[in-house]
């Protein structure tokens, strides 16, 4: 009687913690800018509809998540596209990226563009 006592209060338990959703956080910052935060970036899970938006201090978060490995896609104007590979297993991950800037923009080159095209 013990032991199957142990044996069913150890499958609940188990049963318990693998019905846990997890969730992914982070903070998405600019190497080539002293680690500044990247505002309004976009971060997705890789291969599926789930994104998310970063804040003013460049955090975003994904909720509600199963267990299982999943790929995350940074992307932002200017920079270039970063992916990291995380396993979530029912309870919290934290995970901060850096993206490099790919190329400068060059703004002044563009609104002489947008002018001459306006003028035809």
């Amino acid at each position: 009687m013990k032991y199957l006592l142990i044996t069913i209060a150890l499958c609940i338990t188990s049963f318990l913690h693998a019905q846990n959703p997890g969730i992914i956080e982070g903070k998405l910052l600019d190497q080539s800018n002293n680690n500044e935060p990247i505002t309004f970036a976009n971060v997705a899970i890789k291969g599926t509809d789930i994104t998310s938006i970063t804040d003013f201090r460049g955090n975003y978060v994904f909720k509600d998540l199963e267990p299982g490995t999943y790929t995350l896609q940074y992307s932002f104007l200017g920079y270039h596209t970063k992916e990291i590979e995380i396993e979530v297993t029912g309870d919290k991950k934290e995970v901060d990226a850096y993206l490099e800037v790919s190329e400068a923009i060059n703004f002044e080159a563009i609104q002489l563009a947008a002018l001459a095209e306006s003028n035809n």
